[in-house]
């Protein structure tokens, strides 16, 4: 069962929902140097953390984004999406669709963390709202990209009610109140 996130002000990440997220943030805080994706541990991550937890490669310098490890979170948020899907697919579909895209993709490039609120229509036309907490492996200054992505998922509870009435989609980038909160 994946727990839900509260949908408070950016400034309440000290809560107790968010602890779940703050644990990921600091465990990958814990990989050392490059925080290469071998060094992941399913143990050291933690069972409640799991569900939680996808992974993707990051492809060609930061252009797209493949799903390898799709955790349960994920996969209740995105039913269709399987491993090998590309962040890219969507825009097949609704070439504006870029909302998720330009963040994996963003953060890739950054080769920093990312933590952001979606409202959103998934492809199966049902609202989603989502906290998304996007942490880079493989870190090198002199590439133009990281090498894999960890992202963490966790819905936002009442949020889809909220999603429902938000057109077009809609991220709020929460990335410096998350970290303040995980410091």
């Amino acid at each position: 069962m994946c727990k839900a996130l509260d949908t408070r002000a950016a400034s309440d990440f000290g809560t107790p929902y968010y602890e779940p997220a703050r644990r990921l943030y600091r465990y990958w805080g814990s990989l050392v140097g490059t925080k290469p994706r071998k060094a992941l541990s399913p143990l050291a991550i933690g069972a409640p953390l799991l569900p939680h937890a996808s992974l993707a490669r990051v492809l060609d310098g930061g252009a797209d984004v493949r799903y390898e490890l799709i955790g349960a979170a994920l996969h209740a948020a995105a039913p269709r999406l399987k491993p090998g899907a590309l962040a890219s697919d969507p825009l097949r579909v609704d070439p504006a669709n870029r909302l998720i895209f330009d963040r994996l993709t963003g953060a890739a490039r950054a080769q920093r963390p990312l933590a952001f609120r979606a409202w959103f229509k998934a492809l199966d036309g049902r609202p989603r709202a989502l906290f998304t907490l996007v942490l880079p492996l493989g870190l090198d200054p002199d590439a133009p990209a990281s090498s894999d992505l960890l992202i963490g998922v966790w819905p936002l509870p009442g949020g889809e009610r909220t999603a429902r009435s938000v057109h077009p989609a809609t991220a709020q980038d929460v990335t410096q109140a998350f970290l303040a909160s995980a410091a």
